[in-house]
C-alpha cells in the first residue's frame, strides 16, 4: 500500500475514533539496478476517554462530546485516540559479500496523532521499532492518566459517602423520587461503565498484540541497532518493564468497570424491585378502599332510595 494511502486511512481512524486491530506489515518489491526495497509499516492505534475541560454547549469538537451526569463541576468527557504509524524503508545489496552495507540505509518515519495536552515524545533513538516502543510507552502513561480522572468521578458517583455503616441511609438506595433520578444515574452509569470496560479492553488488547510483535523483531535485528548493545537492551527493557506496568494499571481500571457495572446493576435491580413492592402494595390498599367504599354504597342505596319514594310530609291541622 502507498504511504500516503496509509497516511490516510490512520487520520480517518484517528478522527473517527474507530477501533482497529493492530497492524503490521512488509513489503519486498524488485527495483531498478538490481536493487530491492524491504519495507516494514505497522499502525498502533488506540481510543478511549477522557475528561474534557474544553467542553461547551453546541462546539465544534472533531470528537464526540457529553456532559458528566450530575458532576458539581460541570465537566465534559469525550472520546479521543492515539495514533501511531510507522513506516521503515532498507535497501538491500543484491552483492552477499556486501555485509557491511546491507543495513546501511535504513530510514524511518513516524506519525503521531494525539489529542491535546500528550506532549512531545522523549528523544527518538535506535531502529523504527524501538522508537516506536518510546512513543507507545508515553502514550500509555497519558492514555492511564486519563482514564484514572474518570474512576474517581465514577468512584464518587456511584459511591459517594459509605452508606454501609448508616442503615437509614442505606435504605434509601431503595427508593426513588417523583424525577427518578436515582433510575437515570443508574441507567447512565450502567451504559458508560459497558462501553469504558470495552474500550479499555481494546487498549490492552493493541498492546499485548504490538508486544507480541516486538517478540521475534528484537531477535533478528540486533546488527540494526544504532545503538550500542548494552545501551539499546537496557532500554529496551526499561521501556517494556514502564509499558508492561501501565497495562497493569489500565487492567486495574478495567476490574473497577466490570465490578462497578456488577454492583451497579444489582442496586438497579433492588431499585426496581422495591418500586414494585411498593406499587403493588398501593394498589393493594386502593383495592380493599375500592371494596369497603362498594360494601358502604350497597348498605346506603336502599335507604336512600326509600327516602325518595316515601317522603315524609307533614299532615294539615
Amino acid at each position: 500500500m502507498p504511504f500516503d494511502r496509509e497516511v490516510s486511512g490512520a487520520v480517518d481512524s484517528h478522527l473517527s475514533c474507530e477501533r482497529k486491530d493492530f497492524e503490521s506489515k512488509r513489503t519486498f518489491k524488485p527495483r531498478e539496478l538490481g536493487m530491492n526495497e524491504h519495507g516494514a509499516s505497522l499502525v498502533f492505534h488506540i481510543t478511549f476517554y477522557e475528561i474534557y475541560i474544553h467542553g461547551s454547549e453546541g462546539s465544534n469538537d472533531l470528537w464526540k462530546v457529553g456532559k458528566l451526569y450530575n458532576d458539581p463541576k460541570k465537566r465534559w468527557f469525550r472520546q479521543c485516540a492515539c495514533t501511531v504509524l510507522a513506516r521503515s524503508s532498507l535497501k538491500l545489496s543484491r552483492f552477499p559479500n556486501e555485509v557491511a552495507s546491507r543495513h546501511k540505509h535504513d530510514h524511518w518515519t513516524i506519525l503521531h496523532l494525539t489529542p491535546e495536552g500528550f506532549g512531545k515524545p522523549d528523544r527518538l533513538v535506535g531502529h523504527m521499532n524501538l522508537a516506536v516502543l518510546s512513543i507507545v510507552t508515553t502514550s500509555l502513561d497519558k492514555v492511564a492518566n486519563r482514564w484514572s480522572e474518570l474512576v474517581d468521578f465514577l468512584r464518587v458517583l456511584l459511591e459517594g459517602d459509605n452508606s454501609l455503616l448508616d442503615p437509614v441511609r442505606h435504605d434509601h438506595l431503595l427508593f426513588d423520587n417523583e424525577d427518578f433520578s436515582r433510575s437515570r444515574e443508574y441507567f447512565w452509569a450502567i451504559n458508560c461503565l459497558a462501553e469504558f470496560e470495552a474500550s479499555i479492553s481494546a487498549n490492552i488488547e493493541q498492546w499485548e498484540e504490538f508486544r507480541r510483535y516486538l517478540k521475534p523483531i528484537e531477535d533478528l535485528e540486533q546488527g540494526r541497532a544504532n545503538l550500542p548493545s548494552v545501551s539499546r537492551d537496557n532500554l529496551l527493557k526499561n521501556l517494556l518493564e514502564r509499558s508492561d506496568a501501565y497495562c497493569a494499571r489500565l487492567r486495574r481500571y478495567q476490574r473497577f468497570f466490570q465490578d462497578k457495572r456488577t454492583a451497579t446493576v444489582a442496586l438497579r435491580d433492588g431499585l426496581f424491585n422495591a418500586s414494585s413492592v411498593m406499587e403493588s402494595r398501593a394498589a393493594t390498599r386502593l383495592g380493599e378502599n375500592i371494596k369497603l367504599l362498594t360494601f358502604v354504597s350497597v348498605f346506603f342505596l336502599p335507604l336512600t332510595f326509600c327516602t325518595v319514594r316515601s317522603p315524609i310530609t307533614k299532615s294539615p291541622k
